[in-house]
């Protein structure tokens, strides 16, 4: 299993409910992706200086991790966010089933 973490950092101007859209999105790759096998995103409470979306995803392998990366629909995800996002931090990394 290969959990896969993303920190976005989003500009200031962003909206509520931009970051909610991006988050539903993010959300609906489940079940469209083979490997994905999760996938939790959600907005920051509010704390001054963290990052302002994040995820948190498992896949079940490392190549349902290439797959993932390269599907159409998390490209297109990843556009959308893309749009507002200042930086972004991954890390992937295999855990135990």
């Amino acid at each position: 299993m290969i959990q896969h973490i993303v920190l976005f950092g989003i500009t200031k101007e962003t909206s509520t409910e931009d970051l909610m859209q991006a988050r539903n999105q993010l959300h609906a790759l489940v079940g469209k992706i083979p490997g994905l096998v999760s996938l939790k995103a959600d907005v920051d409470m509010g704390i001054d200086g963290n990052c302002r979306l994040g995820l948190v995803a498992h896949l079940t392998d490392r190549s349902a991790l290439d797959v993932f990366s390269k599907d159409p629909d998390h490209l297109a995800v990843a556009d959308y966010i893309s749009g507002f996002r200042t930086s972004i931090a991954i890390i992937d990394y295999e855990v135990p089933d």
